[in-house]
């Protein structure tokens, strides 16, 4: 493997290079990857079948007539409160991940954070996605699966057929609903639609029902309405009231440039798109930097959702985001 190059001071000590890079001898691409994907997404629409739109429920099928990748909201946004429709109860509700996803783990992270773990059950999927139909040639879905974490042995492929991956151990099976996609999961709730079967899913075992899948909703109700069930870290509140209004000034730009900005360059369809993003990206990396540089915290004198948000992006980085997503 070549080495690694020294990475510019800022994104304007970057050359202009093509979107994509080459990776070592014999091994696939990035945009091979992702192209096979979306060659899957165009053969699936050539058949003229109606199951070509459970191909499009990924985030390669969210973008605009320029190419520019356009997160759409998530569907299910209901929450856990006290004296209401679903209180926090030990034991009652079940958290969908993935480790791969940042999204499920800065819900994740503010679980064990909280020490809710002993009072939320946690299931997790592979970190690759899979055909969630493969007996049927027709329907193209890739996504999140259940794999036996029993099965040392087992090594999958992606879904475009490339690379070999083992058993973590975090995985587990559905051990609620015994079911074997994160697809599946959502297909339980009848009558109500999803664009996307994504992570993270929490989920309410007495009425088998998906109370939400916005990660910014579950991490804040996670942080404040499960204080009175035994164990809890109370003391820990990650949205102090006399910071909130600078939180929620952070999350105005480090969502849209950081968090979904990664993914605005990857599932670009356009270079257009892909340098905006590109551009944005880096501008905001530079003001974390300088915001990092003065405090401990990227809003000030303690750990808030801000942080939270904002390291499970970055942590993923250089080992992700910038190998597979130029």
């Amino acid at each position: 493997t070549l080495p690694r190059p020294s990475p510019p001071r800022t994104h304007r000590d970057r050359p202009r290079t093509p979107r994509m890079s080459a990776t070592k001898p014999g091994s696939p691409r990035p945009e091979e990857v992702i192209v096979a994907l979306q060659r899957q997404l165009a053969a699936c629409q050539r058949q003229n079948n109606t199951k070509a739109e459970d191909f499009g429920k990924s985030s390669l099928s969210q973008n605009d007539k320029k190419g520019a990748f356009k997160r759409k909201d998530a569907v299910f946004r209901e929450k856990v409160e006290k004296n209401g429709k679903f209180p926090p109860e030990s034991g009652r509700y079940v958290l969908y991940v993935s480790y791969a996803c940042p999204w499920a783990s800065r819900c994740l992270a503010v679980l064990h954070l909280k020490g809710l773990a002993k009072h939320i059950e946690v299931c997790s999927v592979h970190p690759t996605w899979q055909r969630t139909r493969p007996a049927d040639a027709s329907d193209a879905h890739a996504g999140w699966v259940f794999v036996d974490p029993d099965k040392k042995d087992l090594e999958l492929h992606n879904s475009a057929g490339w690379g070999k991956y083992g058993v973590g151990s975090n995985l587990t099976k559905d051990t609620v609903n015994n079911l074997p996609t994160i697809r599946d999961v959502y297909e339980t709730q009848k009558g109500k639609s999803t664009h996307t079967f994504s992570v993270p899913v929490f989920w309410d075992k007495k009425t088998n029902y998906i109370v939400c899948n916005e990660s910014s909703i579950i991490i804040e109700f996670l942080n404040s309405e499960f204080n009175d069930l035994e164990g809890v870290n109370k003391s820990l509140d990650l949205s102090p009231s006399h910071l909130q209004a600078k939180v929620d000034e952070t999350n105005a730009w480090v969502y849209p440039t950081i968090n979904n900005g990664v993914y605005r360059c990857g599932f670009a369809k356009s270079q257009e798109a892909y340098e905006e993003a590109f551009y944005q990206l880096f501008d905001s990396l530079d003001r974390v930097d300088d915001i990092l540089s003065k405090s401990r915290y990227i809003c000030g004198d303690q750990l808030t959702m801000a942080d939270i948000r904002l390291f499970v992006t970055i942590i993923r980085f250089d080992e992700v985001y910038a190998v597979y997503f130029k």
